[in-house]
């Protein structure tokens, strides 16, 4: 995984939070299981210029523990309070973009069973 860019209100005063990484092969590095008090978008984008739409990846993502296989360039809409994560690549054959972002200044999370979060 690469990071690429990061910005929040941290960064810039009123900035809203977006982080974006490349995904070069299999991982199992994965944020907890975890919820916001605000919507949040999940972006994943193949690196194939030639075939955009196909993720050339195997993604398995977790939305209230079920298991999701994502396969094709998509964006996830992840309701404020909806538990999500792990992510994991499990395969990968061309590198995939993933950006993430919501209507916060400040990303910060919830872990499953952290009631003062």
């Amino acid at each position: 995984m690469s990071a690429m860019a990061y910005l929040d209100g941290g960064v810039v005063p009123g900035g809203q939070y977006c982080e974006t990484h490349w995904f070069h092969k299999p991982t199992k590095y994965s944020p907890k299981s975890h919820t916001h008090d605000f919507d949040e978008c999940l972006v994943f984008m193949g690196g194939d210029p030639d075939n955009p739409r196909e993720l050339n990846a195997e993604l398995e993502l977790y939305i209230e523990d079920e298991r999701h296989l994502i396969t094709t360039s998509c964006i996830v809409f992840i309701p404020a309070g909806t538990y999500h994560c792990p992510m994991n690549f499990l395969k990968v054959e061309r590198p995939v973009f993933h950006l993430s972002t919501g209507m916060t200044t400040k990303a910060y999370e919830r872990e499953k069973g952290n009631a003062n979060g």
